[in-house]
């Protein structure tokens, strides 16, 4: 049986070489939902990380918590993991659920593209870290309506 720990570690290890490269990243996606022009997204953009999700730090997840809807898929597999670990390991932030919506919203095929899910271009190890957090969200999940989209998720990646 895995723990906290474990799901912490395999998760880093499935995403530990991805970078955003020239995907949108947090506070872009931020100023894309804000409508705001050419210039303002290019300097929000260089504010960001762009080589290492892990050091996203979590007050910019906390300010930022909902914006994956204005990712393209670089972005969403850049972020996805620092928001995962950020929903396992923070208890008092009212950012968890919000953030938590942003990966079931991209996670679940009905819910991001109608088909597929919003991130289609993951190797073995990263569909299995998904796996591996969806199960232990379900498995902690005190919500019935989170533990059914919890569960609505892990049907599809089981056999993805």
């Amino acid at each position: 049986m895995l723990n906290l720990g474990d799901v912490i570690e395999i998760i880093e290890s499935a995403f530990e070489n991805v970078t955003l490269d020239n995907g949108i990243s947090i506070r872009e996606a931020k100023a894309i939902d804000s409508h705001s022009g050419i210039e303002i997204i290019r300097k929000e953009r260089e504010k960001d990380e762009r080589d290492n999700w892990s050091k996203i730090p979590y007050e910019n997840i906390i300010k930022y918590p909902s914006v994956f809807a204005f990712m393209d898929e670089k972005g969403l597999l850049f972020h996805l993991p620092a928001y995962m670990i950020f929903t396992l390991t923070q208890k008092n932030s009212k950012a968890i659920g919000f953030a938590e919506e942003d990966i079931l919203y991209t996670l679940i095929p009905e819910e991001s593209s109608g088909n597929e899910p919003a991130i289609i271009n993951l190797n073995k190890k990263q569909v299995k870290a998904i796996q591996v957090y969806l199960e232990w969200k379900l498995k902690v999940c005190d919500i019935k309506i989170a533990a059914e989209d919890y569960s609505k998720a892990l049907r599809y990646w089981k056999y993805a």
